[in-house]
């Protein structure tokens, strides 16, 4: 079994990141409700100064009548407020938008990561369908086998027709079973490749997103090349290359018995 090691570069930090991304979206909520709730009292505030100085502009161009002192100052006085108001509402907008921005950058980066594991996933599952259909014919023809076998062991000095060895028995069948087995070679190395490919295109795609210390901690961790030591594929060419002798050894070995056994019929003849 091929078993893929994915290395992640946050490593120890998940905890922490978690922490900190948590509290960044928690701000955010928090400093977002504050800014809604104050545009909500401005824009009513603002309707309600907006419908007396109409009424007072009725009066003075349609009843031809002084507008009340008293109503002059308020919509003076709810005026400035309101100017205040609109100035905290713009503060609040300008001190909180780097906040709010590099949360969503940390967000997007979040999402971009696991839309590509997603297409890894998606791609290594193809992968794997391919590799267990390929290994579950090598398993039926290792049962063709194993059942020519059992047939033969119960037959001595016996040399099967002509019509015998096209009806799935015989040393001819044998031959031609062995013969489909030893080209079968399941690729290994293809989906090892696949995920490296994908590896690739997801630095690619992530390389534009990243700050200066991630930047600088992704070419230390680049420079760290690890040895090669051979791996799953090296483990797989062995396993191969026995399956090849062991599989080579039964077919010498039939064919030996095949010669065997006319030996035997001429003599007896």
């Amino acid at each position: 079994m091929l078993v893929m090691h994915h290395h992640d570069p946050e490593g120890g930090n998940n905890n922490n990141n978690s922490s900190s991304s948590s509290n960044r979206r928690s701000y955010v909520l928090e400093t977002k409700q504050r800014a809604e709730t104050m545009a909500n009292s401005i824009t009513g505030r603002m309707q309600d100064l907006q419908d007396m100085i109409d009424q007072l502009k009725l009066d003075v161009t349609q009843r031809r009548c002084r507008p009340s002192q008293a109503q002059l100052d308020h919509c003076q006085t709810e005026g400035r407020a309101l100017e205040d108001e609109i100035e905290r509402l713009s503060e609040l907008t300008r001190s909180v938008k780097p906040t709010w921005k590099a949360t969503w950058e940390a967000e997007l980066q979040m999402v971009v990561k696991e839309q590509q594991f997603l297409k890894d996933q998606e791609a290594l599952l193809l992968d794997l369908r391919d590799d267990h259909a390929d290994l579950l014919h090598v398993l039926q023809q290792l049962l063709k086998i194993s059942e020519i076998q059992a047939r033969g062991n119960g037959k001595k000095k016996f040399v099967p027709p002509p019509s015998a060895l096209f009806c799935g028995g015989g040393v001819e069948a044998m031959s031609n079973v062995l013969k489909q087995l030893s080209t079968i070679e399941v690729d290994h190395g293809r989906r090892v490749k696949a995920l490296q490919q994908a590896e690739k295109m997801r630095a690619r795609e992530l390389a534009n997103r990243i700050d200066d210390f991630e930047r600088e901690l992704s070419s230390f961790v680049e420079s760290r090349k690890l040895k090669k030591t051979g791996g799953a594929d090296h483990v797989d060419r062995q396993r191969q290359k026995k399956d090849q002798q062991v599989l080579r050894d039964l077919y010498q070995s039939k064919t030996q018995k095949k010669a065997n056994n006319n030996n035997d019929t001429t003599i007896t003849e």
